[in-house]
């Protein structure tokens, strides 16, 4: 099947589809799959390609591919879509084991499954900015409350009184609360 359209007949292609969903199948290349040497590859899994392009993620990726360098690893960055069968199974893009580890920037969706369907497959994940992950997954997240604390310890040095504090739209975001909760 393999995601081609055209190949079979179509109700043939609809049920498979329905069985796949049915089974939870996810396909992963064997050869990949059951690989245990090292690849020398640290995938950065992007979820929502929009958080790209922000200026922040730009320092947070060089800042990345320094650290990779220093230990001898490439930087795959991951922002493939996903294929129509797979259209509810996140994880499906990332269990192939074309790297070592996964790192996960911040997306503005809940990404609890694709973690779990880490853990289950035992490929190595880190969760950037954000410390509500399932239990097996690593997380990296700055102290939020004394970063805001400095910020305002810094304008009310310089003479401010009156300090507001703007986030994005994405609240719902783990960072961006714990930033707006210590402020």
């Amino acid at each position: 099947l393999l995601g081609k359209v055209g190949r079979i007949a179509p109700d043939k292609r609809d049920r498979v589809l329905c069985a796949v969903d049915e089974l939870g199948y996810l396909p992963v290349r064997p050869v990949l799959q059951n690989r245990s040497e090292r690849t020398g590859v640290l995938a950065l899994a992007l979820h929502d390609p929009v958080f790209a392009r922000y200026d922040f993620h730009s320092q947070v990726h060089a800042g990345i591919c320094e650290a990779a360098l220093r230990h001898d690893y490439d930087v795959l960055t991951v922002l493939r879509a996903e294929p129509d069968w797979a259209a509810k199974r996140t994880a499906v893009r990332l269990l192939d084991r074309r790297s070592d580890g996964i790192l996960f920037l911040p997306s503005g969706g809940d990404n609890t499954a694709t973690f779990r369907a880490m853990v289950q497959h035992g490929i190595p994940a880190v969760a950037c900015y954000q410390r509500d992950v399932p239990q097996g997954i690593a997380w990296v997240d700055p102290d939020n409350q004394a970063a805001i604390q400095g910020v305002v310890d810094l304008l009310v040095i310089s003479g401010h009184t009156r300090i507001a504090h703007f986030t994005s739209s994405i609240s719902a975001h783990f960072d961006f609360r714990e930033r707006a909760r210590a402020f």
